[in-house]
């Protein structure tokens, strides 16, 4: 989905960059729900004109009293922000 300006972020969750099926990357979003890859968290860095695919997908974070608990995932770029 689209996150609204007035949504707050959500700190702690897991997220997961991938090259293709391999897993180059992980971080952890701070308290205002934002994230960074960088050569600290990916595996030989950040490559430049490299296809990725950043996925929140560790189901763990799901559970009771884990950040995602009672959250739905909507679909990519979802509805509009008005």
């Amino acid at each position: 989905g689209i996150q609204g300006a007035d949504e707050p972020g959500i700190a702690g969750v897991t997220v997961n960059l991938y090259q293709d099926a391999t897993l180059a990357g992980t971080t952890t979003t701070d308290g205002r729900g934002e994230y960074v890859f960088n050569a600290t968290n990916v595996t030989g860095g950040v490559k430049p004109l490299t296809d990725y695919r950043v996925a929140v997908d560790k189901a763990a974070d799901r559970g009771a009293g884990q950040p995602l608990e009672n959250q739905v995932i909507t679909t990519a770029d979802a509805g509009s922000v008005s």
